[in-house]
């Protein structure tokens, strides 16, 4: 019940930027303590890999206390309102903002489309005509359906609302720090291998 109205909340509102929203606040977190553990600890490969392993560790350990208690508190109260607020959780482990950008494009609204793929790719979208857009959002989507869609419901189905957002929580710090750059190339060791390991099976069923 909670997957089912996390996948419709997805489908209705996408991925909305505001504060209330668990991905936006996961966000945050990760940008705030990423600086603060890449500068705590020596400029050497070693020291760098354990600053970005130690980083990844506090943010999901935070995320799951949180949502722990916000479960346990819920299903305490009321079944509907634990049900609920793991359907929040659901939805934030999901990712299909592609919806909006296909309804701006058939409705013919330029503007409103390249703005919604912007947010969705990060692309520089102020040149693109409709077809562009359009081509931009579906190579995205067939790009990103492992981590967008297919491992956060497989990890909802599994774990139910605190697996789907631990999964969302691991994507997003891989999706910050897990770049091979001269500043991240030892520091999101740890957080994209382990990107790559809870992807491994859904990326298989997705395939």
């Amino acid at each position: 019940a909670a997957l089912a109205l996390g996948f419709a909340l997805d489908m209705l509102l996408g991925d909305p930027e505001v504060v209330v929203y668990p991905q936006y606040f996961i966000k945050k977190l990760v940008a705030k303590l990423d600086k603060s553990f890449r500068n705590s600890y020596k400029n050497t490969p070693e020291a760098q890999r354990m600053a970005g392993l130690m980083m990844t560790v506090i943010v999901l350990l935070i995320v799951a206390a949180v949502a722990l208690l916000l479960l346990f508190v819920g299903y305490k109260l009321n079944a509907a309102l634990g049900i609920f607020l793991e359907g929040i959780m659901c939805w934030s482990a999901l990712k299909t903002a592609a919806g909006g950008v296909m309804r701006a494009a058939r409705a013919g609204n330029l503007s409103s489309a390249q703005r919604k793929v912007k947010k969705v790719t990060f692309r520089d979208t102020d040149d693109m005509n409709i077809d562009a857009v359009i081509k931009s959002t579906v190579e995205s989507v067939a790009e990103n359906t492992t981590d967008w869609a297919v491992a956060p419901i497989f990890w909802s189905a599994i774990f139910g609302g605190l697996g789907g957002i631990l999964y969302r929580t691991v994507n997003i710090i891989d999706n910050t720090v897990g770049y091979k750059t001269d500043i991240y190339i030892n520091f999101g060791k740890f957080p994209a291998k382990l990107d790559d390991v809870l992807s491994f099976i859904p990326a298989r069923i997705a395939a």
